[in-house]
């Protein structure tokens, strides 16, 4: 091998042959965070967007702020309207008679009539038209003057009455209020234990969400070597949910179906090294313990014959990297009972049941019973799995029809993800939160 350091490469290449640095724990979890930045940032933005865009045209768009609009516009009272009721006032009209004596005894007998005008609701007006004050039944055909003074009197109380009620002022309100008076806009004020009339028929609701889902795994078998090795180098990540379900609501009870895509998610870090050999870059490393010279008489200077050396052999370093990410995709049908508890706005819901869950996609590589070092891909995967489910649902109300919602879910595998020929059992726990809006129907 040339000696030279002009070949600076060469020396670096030959002395620093087989060094290796593995990064620290920190290094690989900025590294982990970095990437799954850039692999999911779009997703992430995308989502902010939309979200940021429907409350921004909900708001713009409520049709509860029109509503209040109309509303101040309609129940404003007039300038006409303040000048009329100040002109126009009240009308009482009285009459008496009191000349009983030119009457014989069997003829109609005299009555007081009082007439009232009244601007007023509905209600009040139709009880004081044509309000009447008769007489009661007597012998005596002929007033007294005491009577006189009790009938003025009543009518002077109606007439205090009558001018209270025309001092009423139209104040503004809420036309949807109005209309339904036993609407969840009246907060507080309303009857929690009745439902609005339009709700009662609403029995359908359709909830979409999407969220994360944390995954424990569980591998059980014969083997315990090959179970720990595979607990050291195995660990369960963060997977995603995504679906629909539609509700069914009798009185306080739910039941739900739907179709959710759900994944599971495990990372496998397996990687070793081996070493080989490298002729190419192996050379002699010089001896100088022994050294040949040959000193020629005719030539009379002596030469360097040969000097001791060792072949030193030199070895690349290999690395094999198995490591990667296993995958399982399902097409989930559940089928949950729920009971809901409300307070105002705020809805709990308390749901649980079981699913079916349908093979969509897998990318399962484990290593070999007999070779640790050699990865295969499992085929034995069950198509159907059965799981148990369990969740609370909290929510909140922004109308009649629509609601946010967040979920917190459990899941539980009640079967292996791999056949019975497989002599390995896994089954999946997962812990999620999910994010979605609710519409009722």
């Amino acid at each position: 091998m040339n000696k030279d350091l002009k070949y600076i490469d060469e020396f670096y290449k030959t002395n620093l042959a087989g060094l290796s640095e593995k990064a620290g724990g920190q290094v690989w979890k900025k590294l982990y965070w970095s990437l799954l930045w850039l692999r999911y940032k779009w997703f992430i933005l995308t989502g902010l967007a939309l979200l940021l865009t429907g409350f921004g045209g909900y708001y713009l768009f409520s049709p509860d702020n029109t509503k209040m609009e109309v509303a101040a516009k309609q129940f404003q009272p007039t300038e006409s309207f303040k000048n009329t009721r100040k002109n126009n006032s009240n009308t009482v009209n009285f009459q008496s008679n009191k000349t009983a004596s030119a009457l014989p005894d069997n003829s109609s007998k005299p009555a007081l009539t009082l007439t009232t005008s009244h601007r007023g609701s509905k209600k009040t007006t139709s009880a004081m038209n044509d309000y009447q004050v008769t007489e009661p039944s007597t012998t005596k055909a002929n007033f007294s003057d005491n009577d006189a003074l009790k009938s003025q009197n009543s009518v002077s109380d109606t007439r205090r009455n009558t001018s209270n009620l025309a001092r009423l002022q139209p104040l503004p309100a809420n036309l949807s209020t109005t209309t339904n008076p036993d609407s969840i806009k009246l907060g507080d004020n309303r009857r929690t234990d009745l439902l609005p009339a339009r709700m009662k028929r609403q029995h359908f609701s359709v909830n979409i969400f999407s969220g994360p889902a944390q995954s424990q795994q569980n591998i059980a078998g014969n083997n315990q070597e090959y179970l720990n090795y595979r607990d050291i180098h195995e660990q369960a990540k963060t997977g995603w949910t995504l679906g629909a379900d539609i509700r069914y609501h009798l009185k306080s009870w739910t039941i739900a179906t739907g179709i959710h895509y759900s994944t599971y998610r495990t990372y496998r870090d397996y990687q070793y090294t081996f070493d080989t050999y490298d002729p190419e870059n192996s050379y002699f490393d010089y001896d100088t313990t022994w050294t040949w010279i040959f000193d020629d008489p005719d030539i009379g200077k002596p030469m360097v014959k040969n000097i001791d050396s060792t072949w030193i052999k030199v070895y690349q370093t290999n690395l094999v990297d198995n490591s990667g990410y296993n995958q399982l995709s399902y097409f989930e049908i559940p089928l949950l009972m729920g009971y809901r508890l409300k307070k105002n706005r705020l809805v709990i819901e308390l749901n649980t049941g079981i699913s079916v869950g349908i093979l969509a996609g897998a990318t399962y590589k484990v290593p070999d019973f007999n070779d640790y070092r050699t990865m295969v891909e499992i085929t034995l995967l069950n198509k159907t799995l059965f799981n148990y489910m369990a969740s609370v649902s909290f929510y909140y109300q922004l109308n009649e029809q629509l609601s946010l919602l967040v979920a917190p879910n459990y899941k539980q595998n009640l079967q292996s993800v791999f056949k019975k020929d497989y002599p390995v059992t896994e089954q999946f726990k997962t812990f999620g939160l999910n994010l979605g809006i609710s519409y009722r129907f």
